[in-house]
């Protein structure tokens, strides 16, 4: 009669471990497949920076493609949200994509967002002065004194 009690209970404990085990395995994080991050719309004329910010899986690898090549890679916060700038060189139109990626799985690229770099400097010639005063000013005099070269 001992014998069989406590085989009972060694069969008890090993269902009890087995579901444990089983419970622990199912709650696992286990992602089967990834969509294309969300990115915000990124402006038609940009500078050198291109600031980029979306969402997608937390915690994964956001991979930026410039014109078709790999750029950089930017990984999200744990909820998922990720920013960061890109460095643009070179003048003229380029398109931009994304991809995310998680535990060796690669989501589809994002649709190409196309957009125009000006890196020229604004010419200061360009640019004209106004003496007039707006008309609801009015003239006053300061007087600043104080020690130091003049």
């Amino acid at each position: 009669m001992k014998k069989w009690y406590l085989k009972k209970r060694y069969i008890g404990l090993i269902i009890f471990l087995i579901l444990l085990i089983v419970i622990f395995f199912a709650s696992s994080d286990k992602v089967k497949a990834l969509n294309a991050p969300e990115v915000k719309k990124i402006n038609s004329v940009v500078s050198q920076n291109l600031k980029v910010d979306g969402v997608a899986y937390p915690n994964s690898k956001i991979l930026v493609y410039l014109d078709g090549n790999f750029s950089k890679d930017i990984t999200t916060d744990p909820s998922g949200n990720f920013f960061d700038t890109v460095i643009l060189k070179e003048e003229g139109k380029h398109k931009v994509s994304f991809k995310q990626t998680y535990k060796g799985i690669e989501s589809p690229l994002s649709q190409e967002q196309e957009f125009d770099v000006d890196l020229t400097p604004p010419n200061i010639n360009n640019f004209k002065l106004n003496n007039k005063l707006p008309s609801f000013s009015k003239e006053e005099s300061i007087k600043i004194s104080g020690f130091g070269p003049i």
